[in-house]
């Protein structure tokens, strides 16, 4: 069977946000090279929405609660997120904090409305946004150093085990993780090949979080 799988062939342009690429799907990539050598993986790091319509990609990674484009859409797996920081700064920060969270610290990503009420709905209405930063990925470095809360997916935990949910938060699961690509892309074998193994991965690595 791995023989036959093996005439799989050609080019897959892929669009994922960078934190994910480099930290929860770069092995899968590398495993999915090994597999299928005949296959090249063209992967584009971005947090732009890089439309299939318009075939700026092949296949693209969403984190959405749902995708309402023309487009094929699988969900691959459920996102939850939730208010984290590193274990030092819960230890140190969280039993002197007060009511609501005022004490603590989160990183705030500016002028977001979405980011703003995800922090007004948490169990930390009351923390202080001392720092302010755009990229997912730089919240996770700052919050694995100590340097105060963020909202970060849940897989995140089982990469770095420095990190922990803030005790008294409640997940958000609302978004779930998509692959989508163009109907057309259905028939060729490397594109059904790639979404299955993707989510055949996510499924494994998501067991052994357990």
């Amino acid at each position: 069977m791995q023989g036959l799988d093996r005439e799989a062939s050609g080019k897959i342009r892929i669009s994922v946000d960078p934190m994910t690429g480099h930290f929860l799907l770069a092995p899968v990539f590398a495993e999915f090279c090994r597999i299928y050598p005949q296959v090249e993986l063209e992967i584009s790091l971005t947090f732009a929405i890089e439309q299939i319509s318009k075939l700026e990609t092949d296949i693209a990674i969403r984190h959405a609660a749902e995708i309402t484009d023309d487009v094929v859409a699988r969900k691959l797996q459920p996102l939850p997120i939730s208010v984290c920081a590193s274990r030092d700064y819960i230890a140190t920060h969280l039993p002197k904090a007060g009511k609501k969270g005022k004490g603590l610290s989160f990183i705030g990503y500016g002028p977001i409305p979405e980011m703003t009420a995800f922090i007004s709905a948490s169990a930390f209405p009351d923390a202080t946004v001392r720092h302010q930063c755009i990229d997912p990925e730089m919240h996770l470095h700052l919050v694995r150093a100590g340097a105060g809360m963020s909202f970060l997916p849940h897989w995140t935990l089982q990469k770095f085990p420095e990190l922990q949910r803030v005790p008294g938060g409640v997940p958000d699961t609302s978004r779930s993780t998509w692959v989508v690509y163009h109907e057309d892309l259905r028939r060729l074998r490397r594109v059904r090949i790639f979404v299955d193994f993707l989510a055949q991965s996510l499924i494994s690595l998501a067991r052994e979080a357990r």
